[in-house]
Protein backbone atom coordinates (compact mmCIF):
# COMPACT_ATOMS: atom_id res chain seq x y z
CA UNK A 1 0.00 0.00 0.00
CA UNK A 2 1.41 3.34 -1.01
CA UNK A 3 1.38 6.41 1.18
CA UNK A 4 -1.09 9.22 0.63
CA UNK A 5 0.58 12.18 -1.05
CA UNK A 6 -0.01 15.53 0.66
CA UNK A 7 1.25 18.39 -1.43
CA UNK A 8 2.97 21.39 0.12
CA UNK A 9 0.17 23.52 -1.32
CA UNK A 10 -2.46 21.44 0.51
CA UNK A 11 -0.59 21.66 3.81
CA UNK A 12 -0.25 25.44 3.47
CA UNK A 13 -3.93 25.87 2.60
CA UNK A 14 -4.93 23.77 5.64
CA UNK A 15 -2.93 26.09 7.89
CA UNK A 16 -4.40 29.19 6.23
CA UNK A 17 -8.01 28.02 6.02
CA UNK A 18 -8.58 25.54 8.83
CA UNK A 19 -6.12 25.81 11.71
CA UNK A 20 -3.58 28.67 11.66
CA UNK A 21 -2.03 27.52 14.96
CA UNK A 22 -0.62 24.33 13.40
CA UNK A 23 2.81 23.91 11.85
CA UNK A 24 3.14 22.39 8.38
CA UNK A 25 4.44 19.14 9.90
CA UNK A 26 1.47 18.93 12.28
CA UNK A 27 -0.82 19.64 9.34
CA UNK A 28 0.61 16.79 7.30
CA UNK A 29 0.03 14.43 10.25
CA UNK A 30 -3.54 15.73 10.62
CA UNK A 31 -4.32 15.25 6.93
CA UNK A 32 -2.66 11.82 6.92
CA UNK A 33 -4.96 10.78 9.76
CA UNK A 34 -7.70 10.70 7.09
CA UNK A 35 -5.75 8.23 4.91
CA UNK A 36 -8.37 5.49 5.09
CA UNK A 37 -11.15 7.84 3.97
CA UNK A 38 -8.92 9.27 1.23
CA UNK A 39 -8.16 5.79 -0.14
CA UNK A 40 -11.82 4.76 -0.16
CA UNK A 41 -12.89 8.04 -1.75
CA UNK A 42 -10.19 7.73 -4.43
CA UNK A 43 -11.27 4.14 -5.16
CA UNK A 44 -14.81 5.41 -5.79
CA UNK A 45 -13.53 8.29 -7.93
CA UNK A 46 -14.51 11.00 -5.44
CA UNK A 47 -12.80 14.36 -5.72
CA UNK A 48 -12.94 15.41 -2.06
CA UNK A 49 -13.18 14.19 1.52
CA UNK A 50 -14.86 16.23 4.23
CA UNK A 51 -13.12 16.13 7.61
CA UNK A 52 -14.78 16.23 11.02
CA UNK A 53 -14.01 19.95 11.17
CA UNK A 54 -15.88 20.42 7.90
CA UNK A 55 -12.84 21.20 5.75
CA UNK A 56 -12.74 19.63 2.30
CA UNK A 57 -9.58 17.78 1.26
CA UNK A 58 -9.51 18.06 -2.52
CA UNK A 59 -8.11 14.95 -4.19
CA UNK A 60 -6.42 13.97 -7.40
CA UNK A 61 -6.45 10.21 -6.99
CA UNK A 62 -4.78 9.47 -3.65
CA UNK A 63 -3.08 12.88 -3.56
CA UNK A 64 -4.43 15.74 -1.47
CA UNK A 65 -3.86 18.77 -3.69
CA UNK A 66 -5.63 21.57 -1.78
CA UNK A 67 -7.94 22.22 1.14
CA UNK A 68 -11.13 24.26 1.13
CA UNK A 69 -12.58 25.79 4.29
CA UNK A 70 -15.84 24.52 5.74
CA UNK A 71 -17.53 27.74 4.61
CA UNK A 72 -16.84 26.97 0.94
CA UNK A 73 -20.07 26.02 -0.81
CA UNK A 74 -20.91 25.14 -4.35
CA UNK A 75 -17.42 24.08 -5.32
CA UNK A 76 -17.65 22.57 -8.78
CA UNK A 77 -15.06 20.10 -9.91
CA UNK A 78 -14.50 19.51 -13.59
CA UNK A 79 -14.68 15.85 -14.56
CA UNK A 80 -11.36 14.11 -14.96
CA UNK A 81 -10.19 13.35 -18.47
CA UNK A 82 -9.69 9.56 -18.54
CA UNK A 83 -8.02 9.12 -21.91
Amino acid sequence: MTAIIITAHAAQRYVERVNPSMTLDQTRVEIASHSAAIRVAAAFGCRCVRTGLGAKLVLDGESVVTVLPRTAVGAVFAPRDHR
